[in-house]
C-alpha cells in the first residue's frame, strides 16, 4: 500500500518556510505538510506555525509570509517549485494539526 501511494505523497509534500528572525527575516524551514485538495487546502503540524513551537501556541503573525517549497525534485516539475499567498485557517492543538 505504501509503495503504491509514495509517488503521490512525495508530489503533494512541501517544506514550510517562515521568516527567521536570526537570519534577517530570510525564510527558513520549520516543517513539512501536504496538499489535501485540488483547491489548495494544506495540512501541517500546528507546532510548525506557532510562535513557541507548541501545538497550542499562538499562530505566528507572519504566516502570510510563509513559503511552501519542494524539498526535492519531483518528476515533471521544475526544481524549487513553490507556493506563496498562504493564509491560516484552523488549528486543532489536541492533535497538533493546522489547516492552511
Amino acid at each position: 500500500m505504501i509503495k503504491q501511494s509514495l509517488a503521490t505523497t512525495k508530489e503533494a509534500t512541501f517544506c514550510v518556510e517562515l521568516p527567521n528572525r536570526n537570519q534577517h527575516g530570510m525564510p527558513s524551514p520549520t516543517g513539512t505538510g501536504f496538499f489535501v485538495s485540488p483547491d489548495g487546502w494544506f495540512i501541517t503540524a500546528a507546532h510548525v506555525i506557532t510562535e513557541n513551537g507548541a501545538p497550542n501556541g499562538t499562530v505566528r503573525n507572519d504566516i502570510d509570509q510563509c513559503w511552501l517549497m519542494k524539498e526535492t525534485r519531483v518528476a515533471g516539475r521544475a526544481p524549487g517549485a513553490m507556493c506563496q499567498n498562504v493564509s491560516f485557517d484552523t488549528v486543532v492543538p489536541d492533535i497538533d494539526l493546522a489547516l492552511l
